[in-house]
């Protein structure tokens, strides 16, 4: 089978990667790409006049394209995405929770937020943006790191060159410079054939650095097949080490056998060339595969049969490989806005220099007019009338009414305003609450931005799963929250290899209005639909953890802990703990019936125990046993009068059963009210058992700890 590129050791191989580099350069050259992005560029530095910088005129510019590009960057990058787990097959949800957890952190401690804010910068940009994903040994020393990319589209193609899906291409070439002194570093043995390739980096058309300059960009005429016959035939010498070389780097599809077996993992090679072809540095099979991993495992990762690449748009176009910039819709406004302001400057201009009309014919001198008062002597009435200031021009009112319908016009089309006033076409809407309207609105507007970019966040996590499952050969150490609490946790290789598809929240990277979050967290607490603590961990409110404890202690929490630090016996905390537990009736009621001891019973409990003289080990064993046969013969008298009244109160109902016995109806009624009213007298004496057993703790010195008001005691 005929493949693009040939067999790995053949001669042609590193020219036939130029020969696909030229024919990209080449498409995106004639189809205009190269010089849309370039003016794009310009018009992001706010250099949209061309005119000579000896202008006569004051030409100025209101850069709306870069408030309107900065805007929208901010708005679909102002919040981490959120990742999800789905399962494809069995697996343990612990494992799931993991796998988020692991994505999660690479994104926090990796930065990647910077690197997102970079992409849909470019995306906004150039209308297209490529990312890369590929494992780094040399980051995150000693075992390395995944990392991901913003690849600039000056350094990235594509093969076939119409071809719109990445991973549907038969190549992707990432071609870069590189210093000489780098290259010969890195790849030691061509150091004697590696060669400066200034004539091939001016082919790239990247004049980006030459427009932030200032500098004045010329064509390019010569072709690479002309300069890879020149370097040929011509024996190049290698230039000074601080110049650079064209790397290219060419990813391609290649399905070559072995023994009956492909030779590449998902049948994807690896090619790095450079000095237009001469030089072949490496040739590997797919880098994104570890070939210690068995294939089995090694099959089931993202990354085996696709490219570590993924092309998004700004804005989506079926009939291009390219996406859409919103700058080829708004440069043309922006260019109106600027036309206008600089007429505007120019009548401001002329008409501050105030002129004096002097007739010729008035027989006064010019220099009669300068300096201070003087008496002139026209020549006659009639050239008198001539002396007089010249009227400065006047500004057209319709220029400014034209200067704000384009502005509104260009905002309009753009969709971006300001959130914090949130104006849009000059009316102000500042409530909060139609803030949330507004962001709903700019969500709806920017849907295809935010598909795009929520597909390449998918892309890079999914990349970045495989490549963790490939090269985490070693234990790693990840932080995560649950609960409010920091917490680690040990991930490998071996436990990302889950049956599961990452996935993101569309829109989760949106901004979200804290005000309306907070208000509505305030309304579903008066709803009871949330706690406490979720109540203030969404207005963020500071150290609600301690606030929350010190409600669960109650009201008295914190004097009680005073107390005890203070050295106040427990039984008299326990004591005063039960009080703030009962209602005034109830502690009235329970005094009557001598259930509740008066406050001066409890200190004479208390100083009598502390009188007591001390005794030996001996005498405190024999106490116990008396005072443990004391505390079960009051249990033997609380259950003989349990019977006495569970007896009682059976006569009764057999009694009334009795009297109501020709009417079975009333009959049945009448059970369930004495059952009602024998189920609340059981109650009254378990709460009478209740504060006797408290009496008698009391008494032993042997209380429990203190409880607060409507909680259960939970002593023993």
């Amino acid at each position: 089978m005929d493949e693009l590129i040939p067999k790995e050791g053949d001669p042609k191989v590193g020219y036939r990667v130029f020969e696909i580099l030229d024919e990209i350069l080449k498409y995106r050259e004639n189809s205009g790409r190269t010089k849309a992005w370039n003016r794009y560029y310009e018009l992001r530095r706010n250099k949209h006049w061309k005119s000579p910088k000896n202008s006569k005129h004051t030409l100025l510019t209101a850069n709306l394209l870069g408030k309107s590009h900065h805007n929208t960057v901010n708005m679909l990058t102002d919040n981490n995405p959120t990742f999800n787990a789905v399962q494809t097959g069995e697996t343990d949800p612990e494992a799931l929770d993991s796998m988020l957890r692991t994505c999660e952190n690479w994104w926090t401690e990796q930065e990647q937020q910077n690197v997102f804010y970079e992409s849909v910068s470019d995306g906004e940009l150039y209308g297209t943006v490529v990312e890369k994903v590929s494992f780094d040994i040399d980051k995150e020393f000693p075992y390395g790191e995944v990392d991901a990319e913003t690849v600039s589209m000056f350094n990235f193609g594509w093969y076939p060159v119409k071809e719109r899906d990445i991973q549907e291409c038969e190549a992707v070439l990432h071609f870069f410079p590189l210093s000489v002194r780098k290259v010969k570093r890195q790849f030691s043995k061509f150091k004697d054939m590696i060669v400066a390739d200034s004539d091939y980096l001016k082919q790239l058309g990247d004049t980006r650095s030459e427009i932030s300059l200032g500098e004045k960009h010329q064509g390019y005429v010569a072709t690479f097949a002309g300069i890879i016959k020149n370097l040929v035939g011509s024996g190049a010498v290698a230039s000074d080490d601080n110049e650079n070389v064209l790397m290219v780097e060419c990813w391609v599809r290649d399905y070559t056998e072995v023994g009956g077996e492909a030779k590449y993992f998902g049948n994807i090679r690896r090619i790095i060339a450079g000095c237009g072809g001469k030089i072949v540095f490496s040739d590997d099979n797919n880098p994104s595969i570890n070939p210690e991993l068995s294939v089995e495992d090694a099959i089931k990762t993202y990354c085996w049969d696709k490219y570590p690449f993924s092309k998004n748009y700004s804005v989506t176009d079926t009939a291009s490989p390219f996406g859409m910039a919103d700058y080829e819709q708004l440069e043309d406004l922006n260019i109106e806005v600027n036309k206008t302001l600089s007429a505007i400057t120019l009548v401001k201009d002329k008409g501050s220099a105030l002129k004096f009309v002097n007739p010729k014919d008035s027989g006064i001198p010019d220099t009669h007019f300068l300096g201070g008062p003087a008496i002139i002597r026209p020549t006659s009435t009639f050239t008198a009338s001539g002396l007089k200031w010249l009227e400065p021009p006047r500004l057209d009112a319709n220029m400014l009414q034209a200067l704000t319908i384009y502005k509104d016009l260009f905002f309009t089309i753009a969709g971006t305003f300001d959130l914090d006033q949130a104006d849009s076409a000059g009316r102000n809407v500042i409530a909060y609450k139609a803030l949330a309207v507004l962001l709903e609105n700019v969500s709806r507007m920017l849907k295809d931005k935010i598909r795009n970019y929520s597909k390449m966040i998918r892309e890079r996590g999914r990349m970045y799963i495989s490549h963790g499952q490939n090269w985490y050969t070693e234990d790693r150490w990840i932080t995560y929250e649950k609960n409010g609490k920091k917490n680690t946790g040990r991930i490998n290789g071996k436990s990302l290899l889950i049956p599961a598809k990452l996935t993101v929240v569309s829109g989760s990277t949106m901004p979200r209005s804290q005000v309306q979050e907070r208000e509505e967290s305030i309304e579903l607490f008066k709803m009871s639909a949330i706690d406490q603590e979720a109540l203030l961990e969404k207005i963020d409110f500071p150290d609600y953890k301690k606030i929350l404890e010190r409600m669960q202690q109650g009201p008295f929490g914190e004097l009680f802990k005073k107390l005890t630090e203070l050295g106040v016996p427990e039984g008299m905390l326990q004591y005063f703990q039960d009080i703030a537990g009962m209602e005034e009736k109830d502690i009235e009621s329970a005094v009557k019936s001598g259930e509740l001891p008066l406050f001066d019973q409890i200190i004479q409990s208390l100083q009598g125990q502390s009188e007591q003289p001390q005794t030996s080990p001996v005498d405190g064993a024999e106490v116990e046993v008396k005072m443990a046969n004391a505390r079960k013969i009051d249990a033997e008298i609380e259950l003989i009068r349990e019977k006495i009244v569970t007896e009682r109160l059976e006569r009764e109902v057999k009694i009334k059963g009795v009297e109501f016995d020709e009417e079975k109806l009333k009959i049945e009624r009448t059970k369930i009210l004495e059952e009602l009213k024998a189920n609340d007298e059981n109650r009254r004496i378990e709460r009478v058992k209740t504060l006797n057993s408290i009496v008698s703790s009391v008494k032993s010195n042997k209380q429990g700890p203190y409880q607060e008001r409507g909680l259960v005691s939970n002593n023993v």
